[in-house]
């Protein structure tokens, strides 16, 4: 009986082993995953940061796009009241230099 209980003793103890081996080797895999994982979060948050500051640039540009449009709409208006101004002097003049030559 004692030799009974020793083998199985010595069956527990590989199984043991084997167990202990697999844990190990699972350790290890969990260890490099969760590096993985941080790696991942530290370049997430870089882009994170990089996507805010983007988007605070886009809208300033935005705004500033828009204030120009603004005044590109004012310039315009203005050109053509200029416009119509010398072609209203010019007609004028015409009819001076007529009456002039005549």
């Amino acid at each position: 009986q004692l030799a009974d209980t020793s083998e199985k003793l010595s069956g527990v103890q590989a199984d043991n082993a084997t167990l202990q081996t697999e844990y190990n080797s699972l350790a290890e895999e969990l260890d490099g995953t969760k590096a993985q994982l941080t790696d991942t979060n530290e370049k997430l948050s870089g882009v994170q940061t990089e996507y805010a500051t983007l988007s605070q640039e886009h809208m300033s540009l935005q705004l500033d796009l828009d204030g120009t449009m603004g005044q590109l709409a004012d310039t315009s208006e203005k050109l053509s009241g200029v416009q119509a101004d010398n072609a209203t002097l010019q007609t004028e003049y015409n009819s001076l230099a007529e009456e002039l030559d005549g």
